[in-house]
């Protein structure tokens, strides 16, 4: 049964409990009556109609729908449904008739045979007055149920049901509106009154929380948490020397390490430890993570904001108050909102109030005053502007009541990739950062990382801090060990040594190193590994040159093209999927192969193109992007800018001299959106293709700015 449902059960079960007491002083008032006669009477069959309705709803109910939650309510409903029958047969036998006496007819006297009835029906009437009364305490017991960890939940999923369902809005207006027309709250002790006082409002709920979801997806924008999706999880085992002592599990059994150099190694981990754990349980600001280019910054901040341990820690130091942890990841290859101040101040504003929407009237008043107005089925469009957001996040970081009863901890990943313009740079971040901190008194909590630039470095010396690139030679030597089983025991634990130590640091490095030598070890031999592993250089720019030199001249053309198309689509709010890559062929061969008349006919005739797609970009890219739930993606967020580089871009310009990324991307997706069953995703896909190409001013084929959906 959907929540909606359950609370017209609720409405039905209160009504019929209102209507049995009425039957039962109608009964008592006929058996007091010295005549028979009552006012309550000449509406005993609009009452007895009454309850038959109720009754009828009552039956509707499919039991074997009913959740556990609402088990006990379907049980009052089952006790109240007999009741009413039994009420209904007494009120029959016992209203009053006409007199059968012609003159006490002829002068309006009624017979005296129901007060009769009513004198000898006293016991029956009594009875079901008890019933009725056990009935009420049930419903109360059920109606509590509401104020349970459960019930709060379950509202929630009353609220969720309404958000976007215009009719299910209308059917709880309606049942609500019965109900608050029937029920009178009287005979309810304090705590029932209460939750039934809240039930009887939930449409008003169901309306303000409507409005606060209107308000927040204001506030949501393109891109919104996906950098933060798309950082890979840690390898097993990775990281979690932040939280527990692993010297007992670190090998070293080919003396790879000194003793010396091990231990320092051990003891470097055990100091960022204490420091980090120490700051998160303390009433320490800042916390500043330091690292290397590809050194495991970004996973590593995934992993701390959602580790279970971070959050009990924290609330070491936020004690009774509540805490709440937001999270922002910079990247300095997407979206303008996901690399600028107007960025960060949205998001963060936006997940606190998302779970503390109570404050959305007092932090942003203007904003809810335009929201408020709105009505069940209103479509306005609100604007919020940056300035608006700017003065709400102040507000709520600044704001001492708020402060009496929550405590903040922000994680936020990548300062280095702010975007710094004329108007605000990196000493600008950094300044907003320490006044937001200076602002709460001790109630915000900033974890905060970037690469070892003298912007951070200069301003957070003084705060705890830890370097990842120092730290991370265990969970190298682990995850070479994991990812190279399949070599022979000797070989692997060489290679578990020899790249950590080569990585300097770097897990990208090693990541991309272990890669290739997967890719390899079918082909060569022992000694062939080991001598291209000398090979390579350390450092991700020599290894990216490496790779792409490697690479036969086809391949590194394909690579440059995605790297090309990467970067247009994510400019511009797209994705590359691998059913779009797997018509780069055809676009090479064709540039205009997808507005073809034949183009599904040699589509259909060329199945082989797809399912050799991920075998294509595995040969061709060198790991540098990889396949991630269909979407090709960087395996780095560091690759798009390792092609800007001096020693690469060069020969990336070159290769690419006749290849237009704008419109290569528009014949992939424009042959991916014909060769979809999904029309609402080929709408999706369409229309964003069709914004890409609006805003680069394309005046060529494909000119559609509408998808029928027709193919």
């Amino acid at each position: 049964m959907d929540p909606i449902t359950a609370v017209g059960l609720a409405a039905s079960v209160i009504a019929i409990v209102q209507a049995g007491f009425k039957v039962i002083k109608t009964a008592k008032e006929i058996r007091d009556s010295s005549t028979g006669s009552t006012k309550e009477n000449e509406n005993r069959r609009t009452i007895g109609q009454g309850m038959n309705a109720i009754a009828y709803r009552l039956s509707s109910q499919d039991a074997m729908q009913v959740p556990p939650e609402q088990q006990s309510l379907i049980n009052v409903a089952g006790k109240c449904q007999g009741i009413s029958k039994r009420l209904l047969d007494l009120l029959d036998q016992i209203s009053v008739t006409e007199s059968g006496i012609p003159i006490f007819r002829k002068w309006g006297i009624p017979s005296l045979r129901g007060t009769a009835k009513a004198i000898l029906k006293q016991g029956d009437i009594e009875a079901l007055e008890k019933e009725l009364v056990a009935c009420r305490a049930e419903l109360i017991a059920s109606l509590l149920e509401f104020s349970r960890a459960e019930a709060t939940e379950y509202f929630e999923r009353i609220l969720s049901q309404v958000q976007n369902d215009a009719g299910k809005l209308d059917e709880l207006r309606t049942t609500m509106n019965r109900l608050r027309g029937g029920v009178m709250i009287e005979g309810f002790d304090e705590e029932g009154a209460k939750q039934l006082r809240r039930l009887m409002n939930v449409d008003q709920e169901a309306l303000l929380y409507v409005q606060k979801e209107r308000l927040l997806k204001r506030l949501e924008f393109e891109g919104m948490g996906k950098r933060s999706s798309e950082i890979h999880r840690p390898h097993a085992a990775t990281f979690e020397w932040i939280f527990e002592d692993n010297s007992t599990s670190v090998a070293n059994s080919d003396g790879a390490l000194s003793e010396w150099e091990m231990q320092r190694k051990l003891e470097m981990q055990r100091k960022s430890r204490e420091e980090f754990l120490g700051w998160l349980a303390s009433p320490g600001c800042i916390f500043h993570i330091s690292g290397k280019l590809g050194s495991g910054k970004s996973t590593l901040m995934k992993f701390l904001s959602s580790h279970e341990r971070t959050k009990a820690e924290a609330e070491k130091w936020a004690g009774d108050k509540q805490l709440t942890i937001a999270t922002f990841f910079f990247w300095r290859h997407g979206l303008n909102l996901q690399n600028s101040l107007q960025g960060l101040r949205r998001s963060l504003l936006y997940d606190i109030l998302k779970r503390r929407p109570d404050l959305i009237p007092e932090t942003m008043p203007e904003t809810w005053g335009e929201v408020s107005k709105t009505t069940w089925h209103t479509q306005t469009k609100i604007e919020i502007s940056p300035e608006s957001i700017e003065a709400a996040l102040q507000k709520v970081l600044s704001n001492r009541l708020l402060y009496e009863n929550h405590r903040f901890c922000f994680f936020i990943d990548g300062l280095d990739e702010h975007l710094s313009t004329n108007h605000e740079d990196h000493q600008d971040l950094v300044a907003l950062l320490r006044g937001w901190t200076k602002a709460s008194d001790g109630n915000l909590k900033l974890c905060v990382s970037s690469r070892e630039e003298n912007d951070f470095m200069t301003a957070y010396s003084g705060d705890p801090s830890l370097r990842l690139h120092d730290l991370t030679w265990f969970d190298m030597r682990e995850f070479v060990l994991r990812r190279l089983k399949d070599l022979a025991d000797e070989l692997r634990l060489e290679f578990a040594d020899t790249i950590p130590t080569k990585a300097e640091g770097i897990f990208f490095w090693t990541s991309l190193v272990v890669c290739i030598i997967r890719n390899q070890a079918s082909t060569k031999n022992k000694e062939q590994l080991r001598q291209h592993l000398k090979d390579l250089e350390p450092g991700l720019k020599e290894l990216f040159k490496q790779i792409l030199e490697g690479l036969t001249v086809n391949d590194r053309r394909t690579t440059y093209q995605l790297i090309a198309l990467l970067k247009t689509a994510k400019a511009n709010n797209l994705e590359v999927s691998m059913l779009a890559f797997s018509f780069l062929e055809e676009y090479e061969k064709d540039k205009e192969f997808s507005t073809r008349e034949d183009f599904l006919t040699v589509a259909k005739d060329k199945p082989r193109a797809y399912s050799e797609a991920p075998q294509r970009l595995r040969a061709a890219c060198g790991g540098l992007v990889e396949l991630k739930w269909e979407i090709l993606e960087y395996t780095h967020r560091s690759v798009p800018e390792m092609f800007d580089e001096e020693n690469i871009r060069p020969g990336m310009e070159k290769a690419l001299k006749d290849f237009n990324a704008i419109d290569a991307l528009s014949h992939l997706i424009f042959a991916q959106v014909q060769s979809m069953d999904d029309t609402r995703g080929a709408r999706r896909l369409w229309t964003g293709l069709a914004s890409m190409r609006l805003e680069n001013k394309v005046d060529k084929a494909p000119y559609h700015t509408h998808y029928s959906g027709n193919r």
